[in-house]
């Protein structure tokens, strides 16, 4: 194999997005509906709402930024920190809470400093680790598409779309018996596959980028408080002729 032919294989392409999208959804679901087998309360709804702070970095391709006009001081093809210095990303998210996960779909808008947005539409799950105590440590793994908006340029050809997964964790304190609130950090890893004027960038061009974030985040669940902790051992119950019930 050829050093060109081990980076186009390496290179993502929106059916490899697309793949690892379906497994990570098939995933999540087994572990929802695992726990759901084994849990005594059903599946109720859980949505949340956070707000941060990000910062970006990774090389972005020239070709990357067709039809944009980059302004002063920037120049397409730079650290994508350059492009955007800083975010405000807000997150809504929304799907099925059992115990000790969440499974469920997100959506987030994160203006840039310098104008120009990011965009995420993906699925994710959360693993709690003391559900109904005071204080819950979380795990969340998510993974979406990501749309790119340049500064100084209208919607369209110009946008770069690529694939992002994102990790974070939290502490959710409990604060009324269906609301939570608490902080959390996050990193998201991801990499450009093209845009509307010049498709994907040139072999052996990395489109690698991350962003690093911080917040707060509120959660809402109509889960009731007990049921939200981990299910007790149901006692076997004795039958009619006075043995326990295997």
């Amino acid at each position: 194999m050829t050093a060109d032919q081990a980076v186009e294989r390496a290179t993502c392409t929106p059916m490899t997005a697309m793949k690892a999208g379906c497994s990570f959804a098939c995933l999540a679901a087994a572990l929802l509906c695992a726990e759901a087998a084994n849990a005594a309360p059903p599946v109720g709804f859980e949505a949340s709402v956070a707000v941060g702070y990000a910062v970006p970095s990774g090389y972005v391709p020239a070709e990357m930024w067709g039809g944009s006009d980059p302004g002063p001081a920037m120049s397409a093809g730079d650290d994508l920190h350059v492009w955007f210095p800083s975010a405000l990303p807000v997150r809504l998210s929304a799907g099925g809470r059992l115990p000790h996960l969440f499974v469920g779909g997100y959506t987030q808008y994160a203006p840039a400093q310098r104008g120009g947005d990011d965009i995420t539409l993906g699925v994710e799950a959360d693993g709690h680790l003391l559900p109904g105590a005071r204080l819950d440590p979380w795990l969340g793994l998510g993974l979406g598409l990501e749309l790119v908006h340049p500064p100084n340029s209208g919607f369209g050809l110009a946008d770069s779309y690529g694939w992002l997964t994102n990790l974070q964790a939290g502490v959710d304190v409990n604060v009324t018996e269906h609301y939570r609130v608490g902080p959390f950090v996050g990193v998201a890893f991801g990499q450009f596959f093209g845009n509307g004027v010049n498709g994907p960038p040139a072999a052996g061009t990395s489109a690698d980028h991350w962003w690093l974030s911080a917040g707060l985040r509120i959660v809402f669940d109509q889960i009731d408080p007990v049921a939200r902790a981990a299910p007790q051992p149901v006692a076997p119950q004795p039958s009619e002729d006075g043995r326990a019930d295997e």
